[in-house]
């Protein structure tokens, strides 16, 4: 027996953005952990900082997205590869301030754990991430 697909859903599924984005969510799975797994270690195990944990992890992280997202997510741009990377390294650099703020905000404001306060800021950033890259790095 199939389960018959509304309408509306069946519209999104036959869009190509819509499996880029799964496309991008599923790499920034990977990249989240990387960046989980280092934040985890390095204030578990080395004493760092949590706010200087939260920037190497999303170093590591964002490396490992740019090149899934080179390779899987997005076609190539009009950019040269350096300019492609430095463009994502950008707005990774804008993405890690936003990161900072609300991990920030939601641990010494809410008291909020802080690997609970990165789940919120991940979420928040993939968007942004995802529709900046998508505009203004690879486009055609």
């Amino acid at each position: 027996m199939q389960v018959p697909i509304p309408a509306f859903a069946r519209t999104i599924l036959q869009k190509p953005a819509f499996w880029q984005f799964v496309r991008h969510v599923m790499s920034g799975f990977v990249a989240a952990f990387f960046d989980f797994t280092i934040l985890w270690a390095l204030v578990h195990y080395f004493n760092v900082n949590y706010q200087i944990a939260v920037a190497l992890g999303f170093f590591a992280g964002s490396i490992v997205v740019y090149v899934l997202g080179a390779l899987w997510v997005f076609e190539r741009g009009k950019m040269s590869v350096m300019a492609e990377f430095m463009a994502v390294f950008g707005l990774n650099m804008i993405g890690l301030i936003l990161s900072e703020i609300i991990i920030t905000a939601l641990v010494e404001f809410s008291h909020a754990p802080v690997l609970g306060a990165k789940c919120v800021s991940v979420l928040i950033v993939t968007f942004f991430n995802f529709y900046m890259r998508k505009k203004y790095v690879f486009t055609k």
